[in-house]
C-alpha cells in the first residue's frame, strides 16, 4: 500500500431502528500509519512514566528528579530507531544500571544536566 492509497468503510450508527442511518469514513493509509504511530508514541511515554515510579520507588534516596534525569537520558540513547517495542524495557535495564552505580557513587559516571 502507497502512503495515498484510501481505506473505505461503513459504520452501521443504527439508533431507531426506524430511522437506520450509517457513516462513511476514507482514510489515506499515510494518516492511518500516522495516528497508529501516535498511540504507539503514547503507548510508550505511558509505559516509561511507570519505569521513572519503579525506579524512583526503588532508587528513594537519590530522589524523584534524578530518577526521571537518568530515565530521560537513558531513553534519548534510543531515539532514532525505528522498532521502538522494547524501549521501556531497554530504558528500565539501562537506567537501573546507571542508578545503582549513582548510589554506590561511582567517580565514573557523570550525568549530562
Amino acid at each position: 500500500m502507497r502512503e495515498t492509497d484510501t481505506i473505505s468503510c461503513t459504520v452501521d450508527t443504527e439508533v431507531n431502528p426506524e430511522q437506520p442511518s450509517a457513516e462513511h469514513f476514507e482514510l489515506t493509509t499515510g494518516a492511518l500509519r500516522q495516528q497508529t504511530q501516535r498511540m504507539d508514541q503514547l503507548q510508550e511515554d505511558q509505559a516509561i512514566a511507570k519505569v521513572v515510579d519503579r525506579l524512583a520507588d526503588r532508587f528513594p534516596e537519590l530522589g524523584r528528579a534524578r530518577v526521571d534525569q537518568v530515565v530521560a537520558e537513558t531513553r534519548r540513547l534510543l531515539d532514532g530507531n525505528p522498532i521502538r517495542d522494547y524501549v521501556p524495557v531497554l530504558v528500565e535495564r539501562t537506567a537501573k544500571a546507571r542508578l545503582r552505580q549513582i548510589q554506590v557513587g561511582d567517580p565514573s559516571l557523570v550525568l549530562a544536566v
